[in-house]
C-alpha cells in the first residue's frame, strides 16, 4: 500500500460514520469485552461503546525491561522510541536512495566493534570509521522525512498519542475517530510489516539525553534505580528501566531489529479497541492488516526468580536535593492473595487525606512533607515489592521518618484496621476501576496491559474480586507478615556529605581573623554577649514602596534572636533559637516548623557570623580560595551555607548571598545583601545601611536608626506570651 492508498482510506472515513447507541451502566466486564485471536497468535479485544464517534486504542506487545540482556539493557525502550521512525514508505524521501547509507553504517559499526574488541584497538583506524560513518549518517539524513508517522496519525485525528516501555510490557497508544479505525490498521501494521530504524545512532543521542533528565536529573529517578538495583539480586526488575549509559552506547541496530524480530511478533501482541467500534469489522480490518505479520517462535522464558533475603538491605544516594526516604519489602504478584490483601493496606495507609500515614505523619505529626505508597513495584508480571515513598520535613530527617513509617507499620501489625477503613479502602480501589473503565482510552490501556502482561485480560475481573475478598483478619495477618525490619530493603537521598578542603579551610581562618580585625578586634567581639538593633526599612512591591520598621535583641550566648517587626501600624514578633522558632501576631502564637523554621534559623546564623564570629567560630565551617581573597563560603551549624565578601583592603563584609524563599512569592530565590555606611559603636564596626536584593532586583533597603552593645535585656524577652 502506497501514499495514495493512505489518502484514499482518510478520504473514504471522512464520507461519514453511523451513529452510536448508548451502552448499559451496569454489565459485566465478561459482557462487554469481546476477544478473538488470529492464526499467528494475535490476540484482538474489542468493547463496543457507541457513545461518542471515538475508539481508544492500544497495540501492546509481551516484553519489557525486565527481559533484558546485559549488554543491551535498554534495547526495550529505545525500540519503542525507533517505532515512530517510519517504514520503507514513510518517512522517506527515497528508501532506494536511502537504505544503501543505513546497511553502510551498520557494516562500519560492526567493523568498529570488533576492532575495539581486540587486546590492542587500531584507535587510528576505529576514529577513521568513526569520520566515515558520521558521514554516511549525513548522507542518509537527506532522505529522511521527520515525525511522518506521528503527522499521519494526527493529520487523521489521532490524540492523546503516547508510547511507553514498562518492566513487563509495552504499549503504543492513541485516540482515534472512530472513522479512521482502517487508517490507523494500516499504520500500525505497517511499522511492523516493513519498520525502518531510521537515524538509529542518532536517536541513541536522545535517548542519552532522557535518561540525564529522568535518572541523573531526578532525584527520585536517581534514588529508584539505585533502589531496585539493591532490591533485586537476580531477576531483572533490578535493572535500569531506561538503560545503563554503557549499554545504550554500544547498542546496535542490528541488535535492535532481532529484539523486533523476536518480542514484536504477532503472538506477543494485543490490540485493544474501545469506543465507537464493530467488533466484527474490526476482526476483519485486523485479519486483513495483521493476519499476514508471520508469527515467531517464543523466546526463552524469563525463569530466573529472586533470592529470598535475610537482613535489611540500604542503599545511600548522595543528590543535591532535598532529602527522601524509600522504603520496600518484597512480595508475591496477583493473583496471589497477599497481593489483594497489600493493595488494601496501601489504599490505608496512603491513599488520600485521611489515610493514617497521611493524617499522622504529614498533618499531625508534620514529619513528612508528602508520603504515598504502591504494592506493584516495578511491575505486576512476577513477585514485586510494596513501598513507602516519602520526603521528611525539616527539621526532620530521614531517619526521623523512617522511625515514624515503622512506628505506624507496628501500630497496624498489633492493631489492626477497623470495618470502616476496610471497606473505604476497597471503595477507594472499585471507583478508581471505574473511573478508568469511563474512558475509552484509558480502558483500552487496562485491557491491553492486562492481556500484554499476565497473558489474559480476565486478571483485572480475578484482581478486583480478590480485593472485595479482603477481611480485616487479612489485612493484619499479611502486614505482620510483610513488614518486618529483616526483609526490608531501605534507600535514602541525602545531600552530599561536606568534606572541608583542609587548605581552603585554613584559608578560611585567615580570612576571618582579617575580618574580625576589622569589626574591632576578637577580644572587643567576645565581650559583646547581647545586641540591640533598630532599623526602618523601605520595602519595594509591585503595588509601589511601602515603609516599616524593626527592632531585633540577639543573645549571643544563647544563639537566639527576637525581632519585632511593624508594618502598617501593626507588629509581628519572631524569636528563633536552635530549638524553635516562633512567632506571636495579634494574639496568635504560631510553632514553625519545616523550612520556616529551617530558613529563620539560617537567617540568624549569618547575623551571629558575621558579626559575633569569635564567639560562634565552632559552629561554622570555612572554605576560601586564598587567605587574602575576597570570597569566603561558610557552612553554618543547621547545614546553610552562604558566601560573604570582604573588602580586599579593609577586610570588612561588603556582601553576603545566600538561598532562600522570596517573602512575596515563597519560591527559591537568590538573595543578595551589602553592607554599607560602617560606623564605630563603643569600639565596633557595624554597617548602618543594608540594601537586599532578590534575584537581582532591589527588594529593601534598611537603615539603622540606634545600635546598643550589650543592652539590658528583660528576663521574659524570649519567652512565649501568656495566653
Amino acid at each position: 500500500m502506497d501514499r495514495r492508498h493512505i489518502v484514499a482510506l482518510g478520504a473514504a472515513a471522512a464520507l461519514g460514520s453511523a451513529p452510536g447507541l448508548a451502552q448499559a451502566a451496569q454489565v459485566s466486564l465478561e459482557d462487554l469485552v469481546q476477544e478473538f485471536h488470529l492464526d499467528n497468535g494475535l490476540t484482538l479485544l474489542v468493547v463496543e461503546n457507541h457513545d461518542s464517534p471515538t475508539i481508544g486504542a492500544v497495540t501492546a506487545f509481551s516484553v519489557g525491561t525486565a527481559e533484558e540482556k546485559p549488554g543491551v539493557i535498554g534495547v526495550t525502550h529505545i525500540l519503542e522510541h525507533m517505532l515512530f521512525k517510519g517504514t520503507t514508505e514513510i518517512g522517506t524521501s527515497d528508501w532506494a536512495a536511502e537504505e544503501p547509507h543505513y546497511r553502510r553504517i551498520e557494516e562500519l559499526t560492526q567493523e568498529m566493534l570488533r576492532l575495539r574488541a581486540e587486546h590492542v584497538p587500531d584507535q587510528a583506524r576505529i576514529d577513521a570509521l568513526l569520520a566515515e560513518r558520521a558521514a554516511e549518517r549525513e548522507a542518509a539524513k537527506q532522505y529522511a522525512v521527520d515525525n511522518e508517522l506521528w503527522g499521519l496519525y494526527e493529520e487523521a485525528g489521532g490524540t492523546n498519542l503516547n508510547a511507553f516501555t514498562g518492566t513487563d510490557m509495552t504499549a503504543y497508544v492513541q485516540a482515534t475517530p472512530s472513522n479512521r479505525l482502517e487508517l490507523w490498521m494500516y499504520l500500525e501494521s505497517e511499522r511492523l510489516r516493513r519498520p525502518v530504524l531510521r537515524q538509529f545512532y542518532t536517536e541513541l543521542e536522545n535517548v542519552h539525553e532522557e535518561r540525564r533528565l529522568s535518572v541523573e536529573g531526578s532525584p527520585f529517578g536517581k534514588l529508584s534505580e539505585a533502589f531496585h538495583a539493591v532490591a533485586f539480586d537476580a531477576h531483572g526488575y533490578g535493572l535500569s528501566g531506561i538503560g545503563y549509559p554503557a549499554d545504550i552506547a554500544g547498542i546496535t541496530r542490528t541488535e535492535t531489529e532481532e529484539w523486533f524480530r523476536i518480542y514484536y511478533a504477532p503472538n506477543r501482541m494485543t490490540l485493544a479497541l474501545v469506543g465507537d467500534v464493530d467488533a466484527k469489522e474490526a476482526l476483519r480490518l485486523t485479519r486483513e492488516y495483521f493476519g499476514g505479520i508471520p508469527a515467531q517462535d517464543p523466546p526463552t522464558p524469563l525463569e530466573t526468580h529472586e533470592i529470598e533475603k535475610k537482613g535489611m538491605r540500604r542503599v545511600e544516594v548522595e543528590y543535591d536535593a532535598e532529602p527522601r526516604l524509600l522504603m520496600g519489602w518484597p512480595k508475591p504478584n496477583v493473583p496471589h492473595p497477599d497481593d489483594a490483601a497489600l493493595h488494601v493496606v496501601a489504599e490505608i495507609l496512603a491513599g488520600g487525606e485521611s489515610s493514617r500515614l497521611v493524617k499522622a505523619l504529614v498533618k499531625e505529626r508534620q514529619v513528612a512533607s508528602t508520603i504515598d505508597m504502591d504494592h506493584e513495584v516495578p511491575g505486576s508480571r512476577w513477585d514485586n515489592l510494596v513501598t513507602v515513598h516519602a520526603l521528611p520535613r525539616s527539621p526532620n530527617t530521614v531517619a526521623d521518618l523512617e522511625e515514624a513509617v515503622w512506628a505506624e507499620l507496628e501500630t497496624l501489625k498489633r492493631q489492626g484496621v477497623t470495618e470502616r477503613e476496610l471497606a473505604k479502602a476497597k471503595n477507594r480501589i472499585r471507583t478508581a476501576r471505574l473511573r478508568g473503565f469511563s474512558d475509552n482510552l484509558q480502558f483500552a490501556i487496562d485491557l491491553g496491559i492486562a492481556s500484554a502482561t499476565h497473558g489474559d485480560w480476565r486478571i483485572l475481573q480475578t484482581a478486583d474480586a480478590a480485593v472485595e475478598a479482603v477481611t480485616a483478619a487479612q489485612v493484619q495477618a499479611v502486614a505482620r507478615g510483610t513488614f518486618r525490619r529483616n526483609r526490608a530493603v531501605v534507600a535514602t537521598l541525602v545531600k552530599p556529605a561536606f568534606e572541608p578542603d583542609p587548605d581552603q579551610e585554613m584559608h578560611g581562618k585567615e580570612a576571618a581573623r582579617r575580618m574580625v580585625a576589622s569589626l574591632g578586634g576578637e577580644s572587643a567581639l567576645q565581650a559583646v554577649r547581647a545586641l540591640r538593633v533598630t532599623t526602618d526599612v523601605a520595602i519595594q512591591t509591585p503595588g509601589g514602596p511601602l515603609t516599616a520598621s524593626a527592632a531585633t535583641l540577639y543573645d549571643i550566648a544563647g544563639r537566639r534572636s527576637r525581632q519585632e517587626f511593624t508594618i502598617f501600624g501593626q507588629s509581628q514578633v519572631q524569636v528563633t533559637a536552635p530549638e524553635e522558632a516562633w512567632s506571636y501576631q495579634g494574639g496568635n502564637l504560631v510553632e514553625m516548623s519545616g523550612e520556616d523554621r529551617g530558613d529563620a534559623q539560617a537567617d540568624m546564623e549569618r547575623d551571629l557570623f558575621l558579626f559575633a564570629y569569635p564567639l560562634v567560630a565552632a559552629d561554622y565551617v570555612l572554605q576560601a580560595e586564598a587567605p587574602s581573597g575576597g570570597a569566603l563560603t561558610v557552612y553554618g551549624p543547621s547545614g546553610g551555607t552562604f558566601q560573604v565578601t570582604l573588602d580586599a583592603t579593609t577586610g570588612l563584609p561588603t556582601e553576603v548571598a545566600y538561598e532562600g524563599k522570596h517573602p512575596m512569592t515563597g519560591a527559591t530565590a537568590q538573595f543578595q545583601q551589602k553592607f554599607e555606611d560602617y560606623r564605630k559603636v563603643l569600639g565596633l564596626q557595624r554597617p548602618h545601611r543594608i540594601v537586599t536584593r532578590i534575584d537581582g532586583e532591589l527588594f529593601a533597603e534598611a537603615t539603622a536608626t540606634e545600635i546598643l552593645v550589650n543592652p539590658e535585656v528583660a528576663a521574659d524577652a524570649f519567652s512565649r506570651p501568656q495566653s
